[in-house]
């Protein structure tokens, strides 16, 4: 089953950050401190960006691949960019997994939307 992802991703000059537009609606959210099997099984799932926990995300779309973007600061493994194709049905969705206060990710989620289903 698919799976889906909620990402803190602030904005900085209007934009969110790290967000790069590379292609017709092909974006790429870069330098996620995610596992490697996290990244893998995203791929045909749904990667959503808030900013904040208690306000709906704001964009998102389908993943189509991951990219190992740079070691992580601390050496203890690798930050992986989602690239997805933008859909409007990653606007507005309500932030799903670990809700605690600390919380950048909620995780990795199955993808149980309608929406997510449906592709």
């Amino acid at each position: 089953m698919a799976k889906a992802i909620h990402l803190i991703c602030h904005r900085q000059d209007g934009r969110y950050k790290n967000l790069q537009l590379i292609g017709n609606q092909t974006y790429r959210s870069g330098y996620w401190k995610i596992s490697e099997a996290d990244a893998q099984a995203l791929i045909g799932g749904w990667v959503y960006l808030h900013e904040r926990k208690a306000e709906p995300s704001g964009f998102g779309g389908r993943v189509t691949k991951i990219e190992p973007t740079a070691s992580d600061y601390d050496g203890t493994g690798r930050r992986y960019g989602l690239v997805f194709e933008a859909c409007r049905e990653g606007r507005g969705q309500v932030w799903r997994g670990a809700g605690h206060p600390m919380a950048w990710t909620g995780g990795l989620t199955e993808a149980t939307a309608p929406h997510e289903a449906a592709g």
